[in-house]
């Protein structure tokens, strides 16, 4: 099960980027490789192996840690990576599909803060194999609380840099449109035919004896 966990998404890294230099658009390539990078930008092929390598790393802390409260808090965090990617990259073709991402993260991120909350200690002592001690309980009562904080912090933080990112993003954006503008209403001036001045006299006024 580990050599498949870790082998399937290196094999998949290596098949998306062959099929890339390949063409991903080809018909043989995208009948047998076209779900791994479907509704995806070109650009952004490789986006959904990292959805596979964060699967992978919520399992593996899944076997790995002991802590309910750990386990829910790492999960989140963990998500928090795949919000802030989706934010920031926007890889789908789709504006819906990144939106619906975007939402789904955050609302999972949201569930894991209230079940750490709503969690009781006894449960959490029952879970991990201690006693139910009062002193326990507050220990545990203290890590739930301090797990919260950490997972509405990250969650804050991940929005504050998508905000900053795509912010910046539309004012390049709105500055490029603004020079492409500004250089076709120079073009239009430019190419604007010279009205030649006749040589006529004016009528009214004496020419010069020579």
């Amino acid at each position: 099960a580990r050599v498949y966990s870790i082998g399937f998404p290196v094999y998949c890294i290596y098949v998306v980027r062959k099929t890339f230099q390949g063409g991903l658009h080809e018909y043989s390539h995208e009948a047998k490789y076209g779900f791994l990078y479907r509704d995806l930008k070109d650009r952004f092929y490789w986006f959904r192996l990292t959805s596979f390598m964060i699967n992978f790393f919520i399992a593996l802390q899944l076997t790995i840690s002991t802590s309910l409260v750990t386990k829910i808090m790492v999960s989140a965090l963990i998500f928090s990576v795949n919000v802030t990617l989706v934010g920031i990259f926007l890889p789908f073709d789709d504006m819906y599909i990144n939106v619906g991402h975007l939402i789904g993260g955050c609302l999972t991120i949201l569930e894991a803060i209230i079940l750490i909350g709503v969690i009781d200690a006894s449960f959490l002592g029952n879970f991990s194999g201690a006693s139910d001690s009062d002193e326990e309980q507050e220990d545990e009562t203290t890590i739930q609380d301090i797990a919260r904080a950490v997972i509405i912090t990250v969650l804050i933080l991940c929005l504050l840099i998508i905000a900053i990112v795509r912010y910046y993003f539309f004012r390049k954006s709105r500055d490029r449109v603004h020079f492409s503008e500004s250089n076709k209403a120079l073009g239009r001036r430019i190419s604007k035919p010279v009205v030649e001045m006749d040589s006529k006299p004016v009528v009214g006024m004496k020419s010069k004896k020579s």
